[in-house]
């Protein structure tokens, strides 16, 4: 049987007012476009005015809400007609009030000759057409309100407010939509329980012309033709100061009128006297920049673009806007910095006599303006009482490109303020320098934020407070101002390894000024049909999401003979970017080291040639460099593989080596790294094997020293320089997931947090497609305990964890129960199948500035949706079944949980729940219902003990007269049932379990068969009851036994044979046999009928009794049938002391039914 698929809407809306964010945030028309359920034929749509516009023509027309509306709801919407198309279609235009699939939806449609109509499916199948009248004064030219009220299945159709029509569709959620079919009409004023959702674009607030638009996953203007015309449209909100804005854009087609071609941004828009904008120019293969101030044209400025820049392609276009100074970006790469004396309008994307395509359309925020503060600025030891402009002049190096360079102000004593910053610039440095040039100092130092983020006036709200176990819920989650505008999507910060794959092996890292961090790796072969790759280059701007953007060079180095380039290292040294490198083959006999330099990270970097191979330092294996510049300026480079490790001073332009060579670390390492804290300077080192796929076990072990040329001991107090010496091991293989790890690199992000950058390999996944070890990029946070770092558990991360501080702010999402609420980095949601009894959840925004300020948003509960009715999916384990946890948790109270053993689970007798199960149910008194295909039993949870698992038997019993007498007189199957809790049978119940036969043996009179349970004691047939209905005979019962239908006859002519037999015997009659038959038949005749108007209680030997005779005095809770007849009772009657004499006859009876057991009394 189909499992009831489960849906959670959580969209999480934060609205968080007077907070420094820095993240990007989609524009794209994700509102609305085709079905996200499969239906992808939408028609054409034009934006106009914040509408919806259809257009005429054979066909539909089908717009939908990109969002899933569940339970119970109000769609409405103004309509007004057009035309109608001119072919013999059924024109009409309305709503989908909520749209599934194509089998399940509901609609409901305006016909201006017809009335309201109202259609829909359920499973495919169709519900018929239903008509209401429309109101008298309805006229289709004017605006009309159509509304659909959905309870339930339950939908409520209105026009102008006027109530037309009510129908019943069993569909339960879904989106709502847009529909026209051969209709042109409008529509406006679109609202789901009074929320308005109308699109974000249109027009300018203070323009009209913008031209056509088409919907579709992306925004698409179209051509114009033969004339020349604009195609303009604009976000809907108010952008003020510093932001940046980007598209990618591609030109699709050319209009006719030659001289206008171009397409591209509105980086601010007021109004057409008050605009800065920028064009990509197909004409004349130019970048383009033009705005108008205050109504006077501040001129076009082109940058000429490459002959061979591709229009056709998707290109990113970007405008940095700070204050009133514009950068304008293509591809990544600044082209033009102009100033537009323009504050704040709107976004906008524009073409002119071009059909352009234009996706993921972003705009970044910058952080509020906050003022810093630099404590005790000191020179040569001494703090500056004054700063002096005519002794001393400064310089403020920031970490980010930030669009003003802030001013010191003298303030008193020895405080200065740094002020016109508009960021919060983190770690930066200040040189501050006599004018006589005979002193200078540089600081490095934080700026102190003078006031916390605020989210004072914010909540953290949600659509739906209601979430169902086990669901997750795709979507990132959306920012939101106190006013309502979207400030970004932001990707909730956490990761899992790896953060690059296939491959970055032996990585190194560094942050470039353009605020992107940049690794390198060893030459290899990905696998992916481009060859090898030398040095390959990627990039982030959160040390979690990486891009490949090429090669260090643009031609390989080629001054050794042969070698693959290993292991490089960057630096920014001398305000360049020097990249040192290895070239070298296995068992090279004198592998080499080189180096490059390049203005930006990204390269091209220009090679500088060699600067030793292992001949001529004298140090086998010369490989693996790093650089490292000590505090007073000096370079030294370190290098050295399973010979020691060396290091060597460099001259001041890095090219060469100067000096003697020295050694720091025995034969054990490779690949150093050293990186100073604190006073000491700490020695990271690999070891053993790197590259032998899943058997790979490389590791990385730690030791310090307090001179930068040794020595270097580790935790034990063991000098490294010892041969077979290991250090401090702070990374290994972790043997479930992730081997060999090593080469490792260290990165700091923006709160001082250090990581460590490193490869490793999947041991499920350790070959490259070429036959190479697979080693992806990996990150995880260093700790620092007691003066020494290491990894957590000394081994790779394999679950999620919160990501490295890259922004100003960060926001974490917090929940009271972590172990069942959880969030991942896309902003996924989900919910854990085992919630327990969990009926309530607080989720709550987390800000975190800069410097590590802790703002927290108001509480959200989100409260647990059950369902009155689950159907579970049985889950096969051979000799019995069970049920998931969110199935059962998934149950609300009073509820019913079915289980159906149908098909190849017909034969399966036990029905297993674990402990936490039973305890979920008997809480919540969930009613289990158990199926198969010819018999049910609905058994109430209170029957059951917490604390123990349940196993619940339901065997099928062979009918045999030999061991069941009257066995195969059945009418139904023979089914024994127990209930099993740890070592205990539960033989009696609290509240009665209801039992339904499917009846296999029908009768001439089915409405009298009822239900009859085996009494092992008496060794007879006792009645249960119930009734008949359908095929079935429904009874109920306080105790388990074997249960079987029969029909009271069976039971009844016996009785009566044996009464005949001895009225015989005691009168001596000698009558003719045929008379005797006819008297046995009037006799039984009477009985039944006696029986059918009393309903008086009956034992199986037909003896009939009043309401006292034959109760059982073990048995105190008596079960009923449906029609509320007690169940007979089942032990030796206490009214008469001859039942004494009669007890010891049944205790020998008892022997017999003990050897009818041992003989198979209860086969399968």
């Amino acid at each position: 049987m189909k499992i009831l698929k489960y849906f959670m809407i959580v969209v999480l809306l934060f609205v968080l007012s007077n907070i420094s964010v820095y993240s990007s945030s989609s524009h794209n028309h994700a509102e609305w476009g085709p079905s996200t359920f499969g239906q992808s034929e939408n028609g054409q749509w034009e934006i106009e005015n914040e509408t919806f516009t259809s257009t005429t023509g054979s066909g539909w027309h089908r717009l939908y809400k990109n969002a899933l509306y569940n339970e119970d709801y109000t769609v409405e919407v103004d309509i007004q007609w057009l035309e109608t198309g001119d072919s013999e279609a059924y024109p009409k235009y309305g709503i989908y009030a909520v749209y599934y699939d194509a089998g399940n939806f509901v609609t409901a449609f305006i016909d201006n000759d017809h009335g309201l109509a109202t259609y829909g499916e359920v499973d495919g199948v169709p519900q018929d057409w239903e008509n209401g009248s429309l109101p008298d004064d309805y006229n289709p030219s004017d605006w009309n309100s159509l509304k659909v009220e959905k309870t339930g299945h339950q939908f409520r159709f209105y026009l102008n407010d006027e109530f037309i029509i009510e129908r019943t569709f069993a569909v339960d959620k879904g989106q709502v939509g847009l529909v026209t079919e051969d209709t042109a009409a409008i529509f406006q004023n679109i609202y789901v329980n009074d929320e308005k959702v109308n699109h974000g674009w249109g027009p300018a607030w203070n323009g009209d012309t913008h031209g056509s638009w088409e919907i579709s996953e992306n925004l698409l203007s179209t051509t114009v033709g033969e004339t020349w015309d604009w195609h303009r449209i604009f976000q809907n909100r108010m952008l003020d100061t510093h932001y940046s804005v980007e598209a990618d854009i591609r030109l699709l087609e050319r209009g006719d009128v030659s001289n206008y071609n171009k397409h591209g941004l509105y980086a601010v828009y007021q109004d057409d006297d008050n605009f800065v904008s920028v064009w990509l120019d197909k004409n004349y293969n130019a970048l383009a920049t033009y705005g108008v101030v205050n109504g006077e044209v501040a001129g076009w400025s082109n940058v000429t673009l490459p002959h061979d820049f591709n229009h056709n392609e998707f290109n990113t276009l970007r405008v940095e806007k700070s204050g009133h100074n514009f950068k304008f970006f293509l591809n990544g790469e600044l082209m033009k910095e102009r100033g537009f004396a323009v504050d704040s309008g709107q976004i906008g994307l524009v073409s002119e006599d071009t059909a352009v395509e234009f996706k993921n359309i972003h705009v970044v925020k910058d952080t509020t303006t906050v003022d810093a503060s630099l404590i005790d600025l000191r020179v040569n030891g001494k703090t500056i009482e004054g700063f002096d402009s005519d002794v001393f002049e400064y310089t403020v190096t920031l970490p980010f490109d930030f669009p003003r360079v802030p001013s010191i102000n003298v303030q008193t004593g020895s405080h200065y303020t740094i002020s016109d910053t508009d960021e919060l610039p983190g770690t930066s440095e200040i040189q501050v320098t006599s004018l006589d040039g005979e002193i200078t100092n540089t600081y490095k130092v934080h700026f102190e934020l003078d006031a916390a983020v605020e989210v004072t006036d914010a909540d953290f709200r949600l659509d739906r407070t209601t979430f169902t176990p086990g669901l997750q819920i795709n979507g990132l989650l959306d920012i939101h101002k106190s006013n309502g505008d979207i400030v970004n999507p932001f990707e909730v910060k956490q990761f899992k390894n790896p953060v690059f794959e296939p491959v970055l092996a032996d990585p190194s890292i560094i942050k470039g000024e353009d605020g992107y961090y940049y690794a390198y790796g060893t030459e290899d072969d990905w696998g992916d049909g481009e060859g090898l790759r030398p040095v390959p280059i990627v990039r982030s701007l959160d040390l979690i999401n990486w891009e490949f953007i090429g090669h260090a060079f643009e031609e390989k180095p080629n001054w050794k003979s042969e070698g693959f380039l290993w292991a490089p290292d960057i630096v920014h040294f001398n305000d360049k970017y020097y990249l040192y490198y290895s070239v070298s083959i296995w068992h090279d006999p004198s592998p080499a080291i080189g180096v490059a330099i390049a203005d930006h990270p990204a390269g091209p970097f220009e090679d500088q040639g060699m600067l030793f191979d292992s001949n001529e330092i004298g140090v086998n294996n010369s490989i693996d460099p790093q650089l490292f510049v000590d505090d007073d300026g000096t370079p030294y480079l370190f290098w050295g593989s399973w010979h020691g490790i060396w290091g060597i001073e460099l001259s001041e332009d890095g090219l060469d080596y100067v000096g003697e060579k020295f050694q720091i670390a025995g034969t054990t390492f490779e690949a150093p790294y050293i990186v100073k804290r604190d006073g000491y300077y700490y020695f990271f080192g690999s070891m053993d094997s790197c590259c032998d796929g899943a058997n790979s076990r490389y590791r990385v072990g730690v030791a310090r020293s307090e001179s930068l040329k040794g020595p270097y001991l580790d935790k034990d107090g063991n000098d490294i320089i010892g041969n077979g010496e290991q250090g401090t091991i702070i990374l290994r293989g972790s043997g479930d997931t992730f081997v060999g790890p090593g080469h490792n690199a260290l990165i700091t992000d923006e709160v001082g947090q250090d990581w460590i950058v490193y490869h490793a390999i999947d041991k499920n996944d350790p070959l490259l497609p070429p036959g190479a070890t697979r080693r992806p990029l990996m990150i995880d946070p260093l700790i620092w305990e007691d003066g020494w770092p290491t990894v957590k558990d000394q081994q790779p991360s394999e679950g999620w964890l919160d990501a490295p501080v890259t922004s100003p702010n960060t926001i974490k999402f917090q929940t009271s129960h972590p172990d069942i609420l959880t969030f991942d980095r896309e902003g996924n949601i989900f919910i854990s199948e085992d919630i327990g009894n969990v009926q309530e959840i607080d989720v709550w925004a987390e800000v975190t500035g800069l410097y590590g300020e802790k703002v927290e948003s108001e509480v959200t509960t989100l409260v647990l949706e059950r369902q009155n009715s689950v159907i579970a999916t049985p889950i096969n384990y051979g000799n019995y079944v069970g049920v998931s946890d969110v199935e059962v948790n998934t149950v609300a109270e009073n509820g019913t949980l079915t289980i159906a053993l149908n098909n190849e689970l017909e034969n399966i007798e036990e029905i297993r729940f674990t402990k936490e199960q039973i305890n979920s149910l008997v809480d919540r008194n969930v009613t289990i219902h158990l199926s198969k295909s010819d018999i049910e039993l609905k058994i109430p949870a209170v029957n059951f003990e917490k604390e123990e698992a349940l196993t619940i038997t339901i065997a099928l019993i062979e009918k045999n007269q030999d061991v069941l007498p009257s066995s195969d007189l059945a009418s139904s199957s023979i089914y024994l049932m127990t209930l099993q809790q740890g070592d205990a049978t539960i033989s009696t119940f609290t509240e009665k379990v209801t039992l339904s036969f499917a009846i296999t043996e029908m009768t001439d009179s089915n409405e009298d068969l009822l239900v009859y349970y085996w009494n092992e004691t008496e060794a007879e047939w006792k009645e249960v009851g119930g009734n008949y209905a359908d095929g079935n005979v429904i009874a109920s019962t306080d105790h388990f036994s074997i249960f079987a239908v029969f029909h009271p006859s069976v039971f009844e002519t016996e009785d009566e044979d044996d009464s005949k037999d001895d009225s015989d015997s005691d009168n001596d009659q000698d009558e003719d046999k045929d008379k005797d038959k006819d008297d046995s038949k009037n006799d039984r005749d009477n009985e039944e009928s006696k029986v059918d108007d009393s309903k008086k209680e009956k034992t199986i030997d037909g003896d009939a009794t009043d309401s006292d005779s034959g109760k059982d005095e073990n048995t105190t809770n008596h079960s009923e049938g449906v029609e509320g007849e007690e169940l007979p009772d089942t032990a030796t009657s206490i009214y008469n002391w001859l039942f004494v004499g009669i007890s010891f006859i049944l205790l020998g009876y008892l022997l017999i039914i003990i050897k009818r057991k041992s003989k198979g009394l209860y086969m399968n």
